[in-house]
């Protein structure tokens, strides 16, 4: 089990991303996204197919097939360059080895 750390601590880790409480409300907002994603993956996937998609706030504001053009398009939107939301949409059944 991985130590627990202090508030201070936490927040001296953080500090190079906004601190702690920059990155609990980084952490809502890509919760935020991915709930919104999955009620709407079927649309999604239809629309953006094979793409990969940047969403801020609950809305898809970048797609394409360059996953570091999309990152980049969602900064530029106004997205937090450490969290960033990125999904590869795809209808072709993926097979994952661990």
């Amino acid at each position: 089990m991985a130590p627990i750390i202090s508030k201070e601590e936490a927040e001296e880790l953080l500090a190079p991303f906004g601190g702690l409480e920059a990155a609990l409300e980084g952490l809502r907002a890509v919760e935020a996204n991915r709930q919104y994603l999955e009620a709407h993956r079927e649309e999604l996937e239809q629309q953006y197919a094979d793409e990969w998609i940047g969403m801020l706030n609950q809305r898809v504001v970048a797609h394409g097939t360059d996953p570091e053009q999309v990152r980049q398009a969602v900064v530029d939107a106004g997205g937090d360059p450490h969290s960033v939301f990125l999904e590869h949409l795809t209808t072709d059944e993926q097979v994952w080895l661990l």
